[in-house]
Formats: structure tokens, sequence, C-alpha cells
């Protein structure tokens, strides 16, 4: 989105008694075989150098991601 369709959004917002949107996303796939991986860059297992550091037991969002 650009700067022209962001100003038309603030505009709408502003001069609306109950603005409302829905967002569509042709893109995205929901149900589809394989489903979304780790990325490639992310961290996996213990230290190939020090075995007993171990990675955070959690996954966050990285790439690609449309969020609010």
């Amino acid at each position: 989105m650009g700067h022209p369709e962001g100003q038309a959004i603030l505009k709408y917002l502003n001069e609306s008694h109950d603005p409302r949107a829905t967002p569509k996303f042709p893109n995205t796939r929901i149900g589809t075989n394989p489903t979304s991986r780790v990325a490639i860059y992310s961290s996996r297992g213990s230290s190939a150098i020090c075995l007993h550091v171990l990675k955070p037991d959690l996954i966050a969002p990285g790439s690609f991601v449309l969020a609010s």
C-alpha cells in the first residue's frame, strides 16, 4: 500500500461514523500440504560447537508475515 492509499483509508476512518473494512488476501492458501515451514536461516537443535548450549524452545513469525 502506498501513501495515496493510506491517505484514502485515513480519510475514510475520520469521516465515517462506523468505519469497517474486510481485508482480502488472494494469495493466502489454507489447508495446503505441506504446511508452513521454519525458515532455512532459523536455528535448530543444540549448538554443533557447544552441545550443552540449547536453543530456545519457541518459534516466532519471521518471513512474509502479514499481521496487524
